[in-house]
């Protein structure tokens, strides 16, 4: 073969090349709409919101056993969960408000969970860097922050509490996610057993807001 036949076969090869090169295109984008066609037509899976109501109370109601044992244990007026949010979502280390979730109260306390809703947390300097830096906030007579953390002060003071216990609750990489609020009344000092109820609290809660 010369070389104007050479050159006719391999322009002959190549256009059958590229027109192969095109088919697949053609026929992998037309593979692609109709697989895109079907999931959209493909009926839409139901929200099992049974489901969720149930697994959503089964963890309130283990919240509420283990924080009115709390309360039972160091035999305190009130124990509250508050929770950290930006607005819209829980637990997502943007918390901007508290509010309390969950809450139980010795007989005869009144409910005091209407206050802390939407409660911004920059109304609460000190409060919030006890709670975020030393993982607490121990108060056993609520007039000694009268002249050195007002604002703290005048919350407590709001809801009736003489003494508090505050604790940090984190998630698992150890960022704050809210706090278990331990109550009292009345001036209280708690003992070594005491502390000890409210920290084996802490990590039980914990593990259940993550659930």
């Amino acid at each position: 073969m010369n070389i104007e036949e050479w050159k006719n076969v391999f322009m002959t090869a190549g256009s059958v090349i590229i027109g192969l090169i095109l088919a697949i295109g053609q026929l992998y984008t037309a593979l692609k709409v109709r697989k895109q066609s079907k999931e959209a037509n493909k009926p839409k899976e139901k929200t099992n919101y049974g489901e969720a109501i149930k697994h959503e109370n089964k963890y309130t109601l283990e919240i509420q056993k283990e924080i009115e044992q709390l309360r039972q244990m160091v035999t305190a007026d009130r124990v509250q969960v508050l929770e950290f949010h930006n607005g819209t979502d829980f637990s997502t280390r943007k918390g901007y408000k508290l509010d309390c979730t969950y809450e139980t109260l010795k007989y005869g306390n009144e409910s005091v969970k209407g206050i802390l809703q939407n409660y911004p947390t920059t109304m609460l300097p000190i409060f919030m860097n006890k709670i975020i830096e030393d993982k607490k906030y121990f108060v056993s007579d609520i007039s000694t922050l009268a002249d050195c953390d007002m604002s703290t002060y005048a919350m407590k003071l709001n809801m009736h509490v003489g003494a508090f216990y505050d604790v940090c609750l984190e998630d698992s990489n150890g960022m704050p996610i809210g706090i278990l609020a331990v109550q009292f009344a009345n001036p209280t000092k708690l003992d070594v057993d005491d502390f000890a109820s409210i920290e084996g609290k802490k990590i039980i809660i914990q593990q259940l807001l993550k659930e």
